[in-house]
């Protein structure tokens, strides 16, 4: 059984397994922007006109986040506010960026994803485009996330084929629900590995996996990096790709064909 790569370089080496990607997703954190949130779009325009040949459709949304501060008194206060979410896509509505007055994301689906130098690509170009049009002081935070999923009563249930360490008990065919969770530190950061199985009209997290019609797989592999730094787009677009290879090899030690 090959072991956990959590240390040093990660092996790359051709991927032979079985692949379950069904959605990629990269967001980077930067210190306020607050022309981004202008409603009229010009805080904006410079940004979105740089970008967009590959993202020509633009709408402003509005999401709920929780701010959490902490009051003169030391006590801790949470208030839930409407935050202005720029979405930039494709023609096609396949490859979406988030940009808001605090970060930038990207993200698509396992039946877009390509391969990563093209992932890397696109998420290289916005990241620079950011530095260009916004120039943050700093960045805060890097994620790198994929989640796997695959049905389990179709004949071909992946827990049938990963490593051990992640079916645990929950390959019994009396279970109900599972949802696994582990945090590491690895080189990069830190990891958080999820996996389990979710029963039909379930989420372990509404917000990246929508409920299904049948019991599912998942893995969820999310490497994160919290170093607050200057902002330069080289560094953090090499911080991603680092990133980047230590899930593919967490991604390999899970899912590649070997012998038990």
């Amino acid at each position: 059984m090959m072991k956990l790569p959590l240390r040093g370089e990660p092996i790359s080496v051709p991927f032979t397994g079985r692949r379950l990607l069904e959605r990629a997703m990269v967001v980077v954190r930067f210190t306020p922007v607050l022309k981004i949130a202008e409603e009229s779009g010009n805080g904006i325009a410079e940004f979105q006109e740089s970008i967009r040949s590959e993202y020509p459709l633009a709408e402003l949304e509005r999401e709920a986040v929780m701010r959490i501060e902490m009051k003169p008194d030391g006590s801790v206060g949470a208030q839930q506010e409407a935050q202005p979410v720029w979405r930039l896509s494709d023609i096609k509505q396949a490859w979406r960026v988030s940009l808001t007055p605090r970060s930038i994301a990207l993200e698509t689906t396992g039946d877009t994803y390509k391969d990563w130098p093209d992932f890397a690509q696109r998420i290289s170009s916005l990241v620079d485009a950011v530095g260009t049009h916004f120039a943050p002081s700093h960045r805060q935070y890097v994620g790198v996330r994929y989640i796997n999923a695959a049905v389990v009563n179709d004949g071909a249930d992946p827990r049938l084929e990963c490593a051990k360490e992640l079916v645990s008990i929950t390959g019994n065919p009396d279970l109900e629900l599972a949802d696994l969770l582990w945090r590491f530190s690895v080189d990069e950061g830190h990891m958080l590995l999820r996996s389990g199985v979710m029963p039909s009209g379930a989420s372990y997290d509404p917000s990246v996996f929508m409920p299904r019609d049948n019991p599912t797989w998942y893995l969820d592999i999310d490497i994160t990096n919290s170093d607050s730094d200057e902002f330069d787009a080289v560094k953090i677009n090499a911080s991603i790709l680092a990133q980047v290879k230590r899930l593919h090899a967490i991604y390999l030690w899970a899912m590649q064909v070997k012998d038990n």
